[in-house]
């Protein structure tokens, strides 16, 4: 059965109007924390924080750690079985702190992934009724803790996950982290989302998740997913899917994360997350990368074919791809200007989309042939699904 081109090319266009509809709502709608000056109670909240090989960036966590005006925690860091110094950095840090404790974690149990294990150690350790899951390369401004529970309290939500501030230090970070932030405005409308159990209709960043301990236990924590790189999105998933309540709030007043530090870092730490956010079903992942093709790298390659060597393509197409381009850099512009990142990003998304593209498919043949590793370790392969 042969498609005709013009009922595809009104399919993009009205997709693409439809991404410019989702960014507005979420940009008038989406809620940052609301400020707070106190609660009607003060509940003990553990945050958890997972180390390994972070000398480089703990002491900037602890430090805005220690300045919170919620006074009512505990701070529970688990040496990852660190190689490098993060042990003796965090020991000198927390002297006389009596609301830091240093774990040093055990070793790591067959089939489950690092990071996954330290935070299930973690949980165990935890005393808190509510507790917080923080990367160790994440800062959080003084008020942050007391506005979440706030924020949690009012809308009797089970996980609370903040949108980031990610702050680029290199070239793939500038171009990889606003399409991130794109995918998350343009294409999950926020507030429905929030109402609905659908699994997929969600975005958890691991940077910050807040969990109602009881909620975290009875969908079966780390464990359930010990062997799935992606333990944030998962455990949203799972959230929406038992029926708990999830929110998605910005975050990026009061949270900043300074992930990796280089563009090779940044390309592999991206690609290490992509299949694994389609849990591993290609049929999806191949569908995805079709439509970002036919979204964000198709218009511009038939408008610049016919205007630098003269294709000549028929002059529907060329009008479908002046508006499918033209609603796409709106929708761009929408979220560059939400996220404050540079406008002009919104005029080379379609060199930014080709980019996450090839990081997909690196991400992909990674996980076919079982390479990934992270911080040293090698994380197990994982079957493919149809």
């Amino acid at each position: 059965m042969i498609i005709d081109h013009n009922i595809i090319s009104l399919i993009l266009i009205i997709t693409s109007f439809l991404l410019i509809i989702i960014s507005i709502i979420n940009y008038k709608y989406f809620n940052s924390l609301i400020h707070t000056k106190y609660l009607n109670s003060s509940p003990l909240i553990s945050i958890l924080i997972p180390a390994r090989n972070e000398e480089k960036s703990i002491l900037r966590c602890l430090n805005s750690l220690i300045n919170q005006n919620y006074k009512n925690t505990e701070v529970l860091i688990l040496n990852d079985n660190s190689t490098d110094n993060t042990y003796n950095v965090i020991k000198n840090f927390i002297k006389n702190k009596k609301n830091i404790s240093l774990l040093n974690g055990t070793s790591l149990p067959k089939n489950w992934i690092g990071k996954h294990w330290a935070c299930e150690q973690l949980s165990k350790k935890a005393k808190g009724e509510y507790i917080l899951f923080l990367d160790a390369d994440t800062a959080i401004k003084d008020d942050t803790i007391l506005n979440a529970i706030n924020q949690m309290e009012i809308q009797k939500a089970d996980l609370l996950t903040t949108i980031p501030k990610k702050k680029p230090r290199c070239i793939a970070e500038k171009l990889l982290f606003p399409f991130i932030d794109w995918i998350s405005l343009a294409f999950i409308p926020i507030k429905i989302s929030q109402k609905l159990n659908n699994s997929y209709l969600s975005a958890t960043f691991g940077q910050f998740m807040l969990f109602r301990k009881g909620t975290y236990k009875s969908i079966g924590g780390h464990k359930k997913i010990k062997d799935n790189v992606l333990d944030d999105i998962n455990l949203g998933r799972m959230i929406k899917k038992q029926g708990y309540k999830w929110i998605l709030i910005d975050g990026t007043k009061y949270v900043e994360s300074q992930m990796y530090e280089n563009s090779k870092d940044t390309i592999k730490g991206v690609s290490r997350s992509i299949f694994p956010a389609f849990n591993y079903h290609l049929s999806l992942f191949i569908f995805t990368v079709i439509i970002l093709i036919l979204l964000g790298i198709a218009p511009t390659y038939i408008l610049l074919s016919d205007f630098l060597i003269g294709t000549n393509h028929p002059i529907n197409r060329i009008t479908f791809s002046y508006i499918t381009l033209t609603n796409m850099i709106i929708s761009w512009a929408i979220v560059c200007v939400r996220f404050n990142h540079n406008i002009l990003t919104a005029l080379i998304h379609p060199i930014i989309i080709t980019l996450m593209i090839l990081t997909g498919i690196h991400s992909l043949a990674s996980n076919m042939r079982g390479s990934i590793r992270w911080k040293g370790r090698k994380i197990s392969k994982r079957n493919i699904r149809i």
